[in-house]
Parts: structure tokens; C-alpha cells; sequence
């Protein structure tokens, strides 16, 4: 018996502890793909134009996603072997279901890269920032000591990495065409959030990044339970998720933010999406809702 309750302890503390996906992206045909832990035992779903929400993969580990060229998306699937962890790169299309391309690949955790509008791979190996050309060469692209990486995005010819632990949270900023640090937003967390998800310190993190069409930059905090806007360096809250739902990702169609949110009572709830126009939030869809 007492074996029985430690190992239902272990499982309640590890399911009420997992972190969700955060992964969130837009095809140019409007389409948006979101990843999630939560369901199917780890899945991708996909919400057309039309509003049809449709179950892509089932069974896998994925945290992030990135719209490439042509209508791909590619999806970074962490796999774990008795604790020894490898990564699995799927590449999916838009108009069908189908994984057209399975490739294992060098995937910092299988989880942390970016894609840019040409198929080029970024990732972070050891202390370098990794670029893998489609046809499998690989190159450093930048050097850098990070201390816990979060999330990676490609925005026109910028790269951005984020930074859980380096000076109080940090955001980079590098040139595509060089590979130089062209800008560090730094000191971003404030020292006790309010309301935070989690009472723990190092569940106050970085999560999803987005560019909208003036170049500005956002990024959700999960201990605010906000999304924030850069104007230079002065960061600003710009929207607000209500208990007990926080924002993990952010993706823009025709201008309009749209926030890829997670929440927890006792359980994990969502992912749901909500469109923020003119001050209104209207849910796309709620993977919880009945």
C-alpha cells in the first residue's frame, strides 16, 4: 500500500508540474497551428480560415512550431528513451493532414528552434546559435552563452532568442545576414508578479514571441499572466489574461493579435485561443470547452 500512494503521489506531483506547449504558428493562407500537451497524449491541432478546428498528430511530444516557406510547418517533437532524450523534425502541409517529411535532426531538447522563410533551421548547440541549410549542411551562425534558453522566433531578418535565467530575463536580437547581436532586452520580470500561475519563482518565465507588421515586438510572461509591447526598450503590458488562464503564445492574422492561452485550478485547462480586437477578446476555441 505504501508503495501504491508514493507512486500515485509521484504521478500527481509530475502531472500537476508538467508544463504546457507553447508553440503556436500562422501559415500565409491564415491557417494557425497550435501545439499541446494536454490531449491525445501530446498533439497538434490546426484552425482554418473557416474556423474548423481539425487534430493533426496524436501521440507525440511537441512544444513548438514554425510556419516555413510555402506553406510548410515544422514541428519539433522531443522523444524520450528512459531518459535519453533525441529529437524528431516533422514537416507538415497546410491543405492536408498528411506528414510529408520525417527527419531526425540536432533540435536543441527538440523543442527550442526557429524556422526561417527559406527552410533554415536555428537551434543552439552548447554555447553557438546552429543554422542547418535545407540541404543538411550545418554552420554556427552566432556565438552566445545562454543560461536557460526559452524560445526562439524568425521575424524578417531577425532572429530572437529568449533568456529564463540571464540578467533577470533577457530577450536578443541578431541579424540574419551577419549573425551579429543587434539588440538585448533585459531585466524584464518583475520581482514578485501578483497573480502568478505558480507560486514557484522559476515558473515565472518567457514564453511565445511575435512580431507584428510595424516591428514591433511582443512576449508572453507567464508570471504576469500578461503579453508584453516593446516601444525601444520600455516594455508595456498590452494585454491581460484573466485567472486562471495565462498566455504562452502569440501569432498576428491580418494585424489582429491572436493569444494561444493555458490555464490551471487543480488541473491543467486548454490551450484555448482568443482574438484581441479593439479592447475585445473572443475565444476561437477551447480544447475544454463542452
Amino acid at each position: 500500500m505504501k508503495i501504491l500512494l508514493t507512486l500515485f503521489l509521484t504521478l500527481h506531483i509530475m502531472v500537476a508540474k508538467s508544463h504546457p506547449a507553447w508553440g503556436i504558428a500562422i501559415a500565409s493562407d491564415g491557417t494557425i497551428w497550435v501545439a499541446d500537451l494536454m490531449h491525445h497524449h501530446g498533439s497538434v491541432w490546426k484552425l482554418t480560415p473557416k474556423g474548423q478546428l481539425v487534430t493533426v498528430l496524436k501521440n507525440v511530444h511537441v512544444h513548438t512550431l514554425h510556419a516555413g516557406s510555402k506553406g510548410k510547418v515544422w514541428v519539433g517533437e522531443l522523444e524520450d528513451y528512459n531518459n535519453t532524450y533525441s529529437s524528431k523534425l516533422w514537416q507538415l502541409t497546410t491543405n492536408s493532414n498528411k506528414v510529408v517529411h520525417q527527419t531526425k535532426a540536432e533540435v536543441s531538447w527538440g523543442s527550442t528552434f526557429a524556422i526561417d522563410e527559406e527552410d533554415n533551421l536555428y537551434y543552439v548547440s552548447g554555447e553557438t546559435i546552429v543554422v542547418r541549410k535545407p540541404s543538411g549542411s550545418v554552420k554556427i551562425f552566432a556565438t552566445h552563452s545562454f543560461q536557460r534558453l526559452a524560445t526562439m522566433m524568425v521575424h524578417g531578418n531577425s532572429l530572437y532568442v529568449s533568456d529564463n535565467n540571464a540578467n533577470n530575463g533577457s530577450i536578443y536580437q541578431y541579424d540574419l545576414r551577419t549573425g551579429k547581436l543587434v539588440q538585448t532586452y533585459s531585466q524584464l520580470f518583475l520581482p514578485s508578479p501578483t497573480n502568478p500561475p505558480f507560486p514557484e519563482p522559476h515558473t515565472n518565465i518567457l514564453m511565445g514571441m511575435a512580431v507584428d507588421n510595424n516591428g514591433t515586438l511582443y512576449a508572453c510572461n507567464t508570471g504576469s499572466r500578461s503579453v508584453w509591447k516593446f516601444e525601444g526598450h520600455k516594455k508595456i503590458v498590452c494585454y491581460q489574461s484573466e485567472h486562471p488562464w495565462y498566455p504562452v503564445g502569440i501569432v498576428f492574422r491580418k494585424g489582429i493579435p491572436v493569444v494561444l492561452e493555458v490555464g490551471y485550478t487543480t488541473k491543467h485547462l486548454g490551450p484555448r485561443l482568443v482574438e484581441w480586437r479593439n479592447n475585445t477578446k473572443t475565444i476561437l476555441f477551447n480544447t475544454d470547452a463542452p
